[in-house]
């Protein structure tokens, strides 16, 4: 009998949907004259956190002991990924690196926690020991 990894799959469309109408409602009614800014500070960090748990989910389906290395090797690809994208948006596309910065930061760091919670919930749902 074959064993099926159960994948929760509702935290990364929440981390989506929270991502995007939190940087449209700073965008448009908080602070509307860095909109730019705060929208290309969200959409990096949450293009990327999609694509990671699409990667954790899929690796978690088809192998569990294959995560630990996809989350190793995904961090340095985030790392020259994020480094490449930073320099990018504040050097071609002149926005307010302060501004653009912040953005950046607090979404980050939002959907890093997302991610991390969601591997909590994956390991849970399955009852897989987290060594």
């Amino acid at each position: 009998m074959e064993t099926v990894n159960r994948v929760p799959t509702q935290s990364v469309w929440l981390a989506a949907v929270f991502s995007i109408i939190s940087s449209v409602l700073v965008a448009t009614f908080v602070i509307p004259d860095i909109a730019i800014e705060v929208i290309l500070g969200m959409a990096g960090p949450l293009v990327v956190a999609i694509g990671s748990f699409v990667m954790m989910n899929r690796t978690y389906r088809r192998n569990p002991e294959k995560l630990s290395r996809l989350l190793v090797s995904g961090f340095v690809c985030k790392m020259v990924a994020f480094g490449t994208y930073v320099v990018l948006a504040t050097t071609l596309l002149a926005l307010d690196a302060i501004a653009f910065i912040a953005s950046f930061t607090v979404y980050f760091v939002a959907l890093h926690i997302a991610e991390a919670v969601h591997l909590q919930r994956l390991y849970a749902v399955n009852e897989t020991p987290t060594v």
